[in-house]
């Protein structure tokens, strides 16, 4: 849609910030259903945004999306677990400070694996089985005790778009940043070229009546 709005071809970087952008929104789609939606959300949003501002060219509306892929990052990674005043976790306690163990989606996702009773409690109880109806003597694993999206293998599949979303938004703000150094430092480069044409123009319009007038005595 970006690329049929505007009338200019899109550069490569531009071209690979919307791939890039589009990978996010969809790995970040398994998510939305699962205790790490609001990992989902804020991806969909800075993508857009940052689709927009690449197909818009403005430099304040690349700064934005810059910023937002920043914050994305952190977001996302939380390198400030564990500290109550700069974490970045999506989950709270009981009392209502931050939840150490949902900083960043790694660990989310680790709480997942390893507490099955946090992802059963976020979907209200269910997928979780019922012991009464396991035969755990001869078929079922008495370790196994939920399924559906609470399972572990599902977890794992999670974790694997987890990394792959993480790479993607790293690629994603070395992208943006690169449009902002280089795209918006060409026009300046630009400016002197077409004001030096514009110079050596002037020179040739003003060195030729001075010929014509020299020609004219010479025929005199």
């Amino acid at each position: 849609f970006a690329n049929k709005a505007t009338h200019r071809s899109f550069s490569f970087v531009e071209v690979g910030v919307m791939v890039f952008a589009v990978l996010a929104i969809l790995l970040s789609l398994p998510f939305y259903f699962s205790p790490a939606f609001k990992y989902s959300l804020v991806v969909a949003v800075a993508q857009l945004i940052t689709i927009f501002s690449a197909a818009a060219r403005i430099k304040r509306l690349n700064v934005c999306a810059l910023a937002l892929n920043s914050l994305l990052l952190f977001y996302v990674v939380d390198p400030f677990t564990g500290n109550a005043w700069f974490t970045l976790a999506s989950g709270r306690l009981i009392v209502g400070a931050p939840d150490p163990e949902t900083s960043g989606l790694l660990m989310v996702l680790h709480k997942m694996y390893y507490e099955p009773d946090f992802c059963s409690q976020w979907y209200l109880g269910y997928f979780v089985l019922d012991s009464a109806l396991l035969d755990y003597d001869t078929v079922d694993n008495p370790m196994v005790t939920r399924f559906g999206f609470c399972n572990a293998g599902y977890v794992a599949f999670l974790l694997v778009f987890a990394v792959l979303l993480m790479a993607v938004v790293m690629l994603q703000w070395l992208s943006v940043l690169m449009i902002l150094l280089l795209r918006f430092a060409r026009p300046t480069i630009e400016l002197e070229l077409r004001q030096q044409s514009e110079d050596e123009v002037d020179d040739e319009v003003y060195s030729e009546p001075d010929e014509i007038m020299a020609g004219s005595h010479l025929d005199h």
